[in-house]
């Protein structure tokens, strides 16, 4: 059997590490996310994950553009990739917010495969090549998921776009092609992507605020390079010259009244303001003591 500890480092070795490690795994598949994180935490696992990292290849993903859907995020995605130093994956993975069927190594190796979105590929400008992935559905996930993502991915820098929230579901509504005349399917789970409060404290609970990025819609609609620029300058990217090609806006389609009235209702309470959304990042305690004293011994 092998060793169970290393003397020298500390870490889990051996054959008690591999057992850890599927004991993990199915901790996360079955969706206990927090006990999971724990588990990785013990095997150091954010370490061995980015061991493949550096000089150009990826240990898994510098930043993430985590929503909220219908604001702005495919718009934030299609530019950075036609950064040259940008590697960003194609589609939506939804790893984290999903019941994640793959461990982490597999997510891990979606960065090494080659396939982005990228319309510079193979050109490298000065400075450090990123990789990262855009997946709308993680602004709203549960602490546990958040928790998951940030044992295995302490470092990395996430990007949070809001809009006026009744706008913002009213546009995720007619994504889905439902005309808004009666309460939708599924109302309350795309109305909890507009309670951005909610949203940003379950972040800043499981992540030093430094590491969170809030931009607004329409700022990149009245101003797309500073916001771009911004982006940049939050993940550590080189700055380059970008021409924005106009920004796609949706045919204007009047929202039916009970749904207007609803989503005031739903959203009562909380009137949307950026600033006051950025000064949130202030408020809570840190995200270590959160963590320690949820998990006894800290992450």
């Amino acid at each position: 059997m092998g060793a169970a500890r290393s003397s020298s480092t500390g870490r889990v070795r051996g054959d008690v590490a591999k057992a850890l490690f599927r004991e993990a795994v199915a901790l996360q598949v079955s969706g206990q996310y927090a006990a999971a994180a724990k588990r990785y935490c013990q095997l150091d696992i954010a370490r061995l994950l980015r061991r493949g990292g550096g000089d150009g290849s990826a240990g898994g993903p510098d930043f993430l553009i985590v929503g909220a859907p219908r604001s702005g995020t495919t718009w934030l995605k299609s530019q950075l990739a036609k950064h040259p130093n940008i590697r960003i994956l194609p589609g939506e993975v939804h790893y984290f917010s999903m019941t994640p069927r793959k461990d982490p190594f597999e997510y891990v190796n979606l960065f090494r495969s080659g396939e982005f979105k990228n319309k510079s590929a193979g050109v490298v400008a000065s400075g450090p090549v990123l990789f990262g992935e855009k997946s709308p559905s993680y602004f709203a996930m549960s602490s546990q998921k958040i928790f998951l993502l940030t044992s295995l991915f302490p470092n990395v820098r996430v990007v949070c776009m809001v809009r006026e929230p009744i706008e913002r579901a009213w546009s995720h509504i007619r994504h889905f092609r439902l005309d808004g005349r009666q309460i939708p399917p599924g109302f309350k789970t795309i109305c909890a992507h507009g309670h951005y409060a909610e949203c940003i404290y379950r972040w800043i609970g499981e992540m030093p605020k430094e590491q969170i990025h809030i931009v607004g819609f329409d700022e990149i609609c009245k101003d797309p390079v500073s916001a771009y620029t911004s982006v940049l300058s939050h993940i550590g990217a080189t700055q380059i010259d970008v021409d924005f090609p106009p920004i796609p806006q949706s045919t204007h389609v009047e929202m039916p009244d009970l749904l207007r009235l609803a989503l005031e209702a739903e959203y009562a309470g909380e009137p949307y303001d950026l600033a006051q959304l950025r000064r949130l990042l202030d408020r809570p305690p840190s995200y270590r003591t959160r963590c320690a004293a949820r998990d006894g011994d800290g992450c």
